[in-house]
């Protein structure tokens, strides 16, 4: 007990409370050979024949006039390091010069005044290690593709692209919604619909994959990233559970997260769930205004993100400082199972899904883990069948990095320099039972659990946290914040009595 719930003393200031030392800055050289790193193992998977035409992302604007937050493309900023709406990376591997163009919008003096200047054409160098930096309306003449607007009809074929569209065999690389409808990459969708509108010897090719394959390995300074992002989710973790109390509102809660991202430099990488009593059993509760009472558990999900890179981590905290023991009964489940699956995560193990359960499943270790605890408590009648699904509707396990939810794909191998989460739950919704189609099956599972469904009902219990597959197993990234039952309670009372003494900064 002494070694979790003393983790918050470790890097604490004068005061006693935990506080996110500074991430130590890359150094110059290594993060741009990093960079240039990226942008040729790009070129080699895509080939000579091919071309990759990379959008930043493009800003929001609500109420006519009000800028939403600006994040850049994720894949842009790990080719790039800059963020700068409009600003379009080309990557030309078959070129004799100039296989890396960045191309730069231009802006009106009226936008410069109100929202600031475009990146330099000297300053995108310095920090991009792009030698090439040109205006945006520069792009068509440059690359001379038949679709981009104002391209002219034909180029001088001197590099392999060019030459390989006589032969039908180029291949342009972009961006591709997953759902035809969705708002996500418009400009590419666009430059797609104009491509295909034309007969130019060009197959349009989706570069998911080819991001998928190079970011699913962390470098070291990726890993350094994430951990960065935990630490300041843990500080944020430590001063929610000392100010939780009967009669507070969810959303004070959520506001010691948003105060600490801000202060140390970083956002958040999703929306925090504070979710109270029953709230806990709803997965992505968002309201976050409901007020807390004497005797429930919040569920509490929350990550920061640290210059792209997130954070994911779930606690379920006692609002009055102790679990109830329903609430433990399922807590234990839920932890255990966790454990079972951190035992079980190694190179070679097969990121399970539901559909494959077998004994090479990461997956399937939770999942037999919390089979025998519903079957204990009288949740559910058998350990052969998917009954366990009315309880734990979600995945236990996603890939974590740019994105919160990263780069998915179902059923891989794990390997050294993957960083995931690792996050089973149990949810007693009230509304559980009713919401079973009438079958003579489940009003028979209904009798038989009804029960124990009324001892449980309206409980929620999630534990993630993140970890980072090694050579030998899995490092707990966010092992330092507390998970184990008598961990939880024991640091909640560290930091509640601390509290009374020192004000929170």
């Amino acid at each position: 007990m002494i070694v979790f719930a003393s983790f918050f003393f470790l890097a604490a200031g004068a005061d006693g409370w935990n506080v996110t030392a500074p991430l130590v800055p890359q150094p110059e050289a290594e993060r741009k050979a990093e960079l240039a790193a990226r942008r040729e193992a790009v070129m080699r998977k895509i080939g000579p024949n091919s071309v990759l035409i990379l959008y930043a992302a493009q800003g929001h604007v609500y109420a006519a006039d009000v800028d939403q937050p600006y994040r850049e493309e994720n894949n842009f900023y790990y080719l790039t390091g800059i963020e700068q709406t409009g600003a379009v990376l080309a990557l030309i591997p078959g070129a004799t010069t100039d296989r890396e163009i960045l191309f730069l919008p231009d802006k009106a003096r009226r936008a410069v005044i109100y929202t600031g200047a475009v990146i330099s054409a000297e300053e995108a160098k310095a920090r991009t290690g792009i030698a090439q930096v040109l205006p945006e309306n520069k792009m068509a003449s440059v690359l001379g593709i038949a679709g981009v607007p104002g391209a002219p009809a034909e180029k001088p074929l001197e590099d392999a692209f060019h030459k390989a569209a006589q032969k039908d065999e180029a291949q342009l690389y972009v961006f591709l919604p997953r759902q035809p409808d969705s708002m996500e990459y418009r400009q590419e969708q666009a430059l797609a619909a104009r491509i295909a509108a034309v007969s130019s010897g060009i197959t349009l090719k989706d570069a998911a994959p080819v991001f998928r394959a190079l970011r699913l390995i962390k470098s070291p300074r990726e890993i350094a990233l994430i951990q960065q992002a935990i630490d300041i989710s843990a500080e944020g973790f430590e001063r929610a559970m000392a100010v939780m109390a009967p009669g507070k509102c969810e959303c004070e809660i959520q506001a010691e997260f948003d105060y600490t991202y801000a202060r140390r430099h970083a956002r958040w990488g999703y929306p925090t769930i504070a979710g109270s009593g029953v709230h806990g059993t709803t997965l992505h509760y968002a309201e976050d205004r409901d007020t807390m009472h004497a005797g429930e558990t919040m569920v509490l999900d929350a990550g920061a993100e640290y210059d792209h890179y997130s954070a994911d981590i779930t606690r379920t905290l006692p609002v009055s400082g102790q679990f109830t023991p329903a609430q433990a009964d399922l807590y234990r489940i839920v932890y255990e199972a966790q454990q079972a699956a951190i035992r079980s995560a190694h190179p070679g193990a097969l990121i399970g899904v539901f559909t494959k359960l077998d004994a090479a499943s990461f997956t399937g270790q939770a999942v037999a883990v919390v089979k025998e605890g519903l079957l204990r408590l009288g949740l559910i009648t058998s350990k052969d069948n998917d009954e366990f699904r009315y309880w734990l509707p979600h995945g236990v396990t996603h890939q974590l990095g740019m994105n919160v939810h990263d780069l998915e794909k179902p059923g891989l191998e794990m390997a050294p320099g993957m960083v995931m989460t690792i996050e089973p739950g149990l949810y007693i919704r009230p509304d559980g039972l009713e919401a079973l189609p009438k079958t003579p099956e489940n009003e028979k599972f209904i009798e038989a659990v009804r029960p124990a469904f009324e001892k449980y009902k309206g409980i929620g219990v999630r534990i993630e946290d993140d970890v980072l597959i090694t050579e030998t197993g899995a490092k707990v990234l966010s092992a330092g914040i507390p998970s184990k039952l008598e961990d939880v309670e024991a640091t909640m009372a560290v930091v509640r009595a601390r509290l009374k003494k020192t004000p929170l900064p």
